[in-house]
């Protein structure tokens, strides 16, 4: 913002000066006694403000000049805090366009873990009230492969990540949904073909640096009711087991044209289909440090694109898989087509930055 500010001492009486009008300050051809000021009425005074000229070269200019212009320092302050509640306004509203979308299962008493694994379990140590103040702990022990989990790629393939050594960024990444829920509704066997992931990219583009790429069946309906989830009226016999998974056909396409993907993900408890008998989805993804995901749930309320996934573990030193917290934030600013909302924030900052 500009201030205008006006310097007059009055009207110059002097007969031989060559400027009839008022006499500024900044007019050194007159003396005091010389230049006798009739007073300006109070209400034409503008309210006087100390100026600071931007330079020597402008001040040069500006004798010639009655007015001139500058920066007052009370307002650059404003000018300032102007600028940083741009910018708080920017990164506010990016925050505001996110949703969020938890992709986890509880873990309970009624967890679903694979054929073999001992069930969770949660004893209460503490529940009451002490003198002053509330009290709770409790034990819970769980397998690391039930209920939405993780698996490590040490899972399956010898001298890969263990638990703890899957790097952050790994964890982390776009979100890339597959959606064979009509499918599976009337094929339990059905998988994930390489046919799905170039019809995907038919549509949104080539699939992302870092993605996680996540089958949607729709199997998360039948959570935590055992028989359905296994697709089975054995559930203690894995080899009767039907529910959908990724093919190992799509397995081998992805590491040979899309190994920089971040991990793969399931809705049902396996990344293998529920009839494998040799894991190979598994086996290949894993040998080449691809995480999976198992038993993820609401992956019907992410969008195909646009969302970004955080699949967070417990961090479990040697383990081969572990609890998982999972879930997807979807920006609505990336799905209007704004890939990067980061953006945003440096357009107003600059904008801002022009003000000054």
């Amino acid at each position: 913002m500009l201030t205008l500010v006006q310097y007059r001492s009055g009207v110059c009486n002097t007969a031989n000066c060559r400027r009839k009008r008022e006499c500024t300050k900044r007019h050194k051809k007159h003396s005091t006694t010389s230049c006798k000021s009739a007073p300006i009425p109070q209400a034409q005074l503008p309210t006087p403000v100390k100026v600071r000229p931007a330079s020597t070269v402008a001040q040069e200019q500006d004798e010639k000049s009655e007015t001139y212009t500058s920066l007052a320092p009370d307002e650059r302050g404003q000018t300032m805090a102007l600028l940083f509640f741009l910018q708080t306004l920017a990164v506010s509203t990016v925050a505001a366009q996110g949703r969020f979308v938890d992709l986890t299962h509880a873990l309970d008493t009624n967890t679903v873990y694979w054929p073999g694994s001992p069930s969770f379990k949660f004893n209460i140590l503490s529940r009451q009230q002490q003198d002053s103040f509330w009290y709770e702990s409790n034990n819970f022990s769980t397998a690391e492969h039930g209920g939405t989990h993780i698996d490590s790629p040490s899972h399956f393939s010898k001298n890969q990540w263990r638990l703890h050594e899957i790097p952050l960024n790994n964890l982390i990444g776009p979100g890339v949904v597959i959606d064979i829920s009509a499918r599976a509704e009337k094929d339990p066997d059905t998988q994930v073909e390489i046919a799905d992931l170039f019809q995907w990219e038919e549509k949104h583009g080539k699939i992302p640096e870092g993605a996680i790429v996540l089958m949607n069946s729709g199997w998360d309906k039948y959570w935590p009711n055992k028989t359905a989830v296994f697709g089975s009226s054995t559930p203690n016999n894995s080899s009767t087991f039907h529910f959908p998974g990724f093919s190992p056909r799509t397995a081998r396409w992805i590491i040979a044209n899309r190994k920089y993907i971040n991990a793969i993900g399931v809705d049902t408890p396996s990344i293998d289909f529920g009839q494998s008998r040799d894991f190979q989805t598994h086996v290949t993804v894993f040998g080449a440090n691809i995480v999976g995901l198992e038993n993820v749930a609401n992956l019907s309320r992410v969008p195909v694109t646009g969302a970004t996934v955080f699949a967070i573990p417990v961090k479990i030193r040697d383990g081969s898989g572990g609890p998982l917290r999972i879930f997807a934030m979807i920006n609505d600013v990336n799905r209007a087509g704004i890939n990067h909302p980061e953006i945003l924030c440096m357009m107003v900052t600059f904008i801002s930055i022009l003000l000054i």
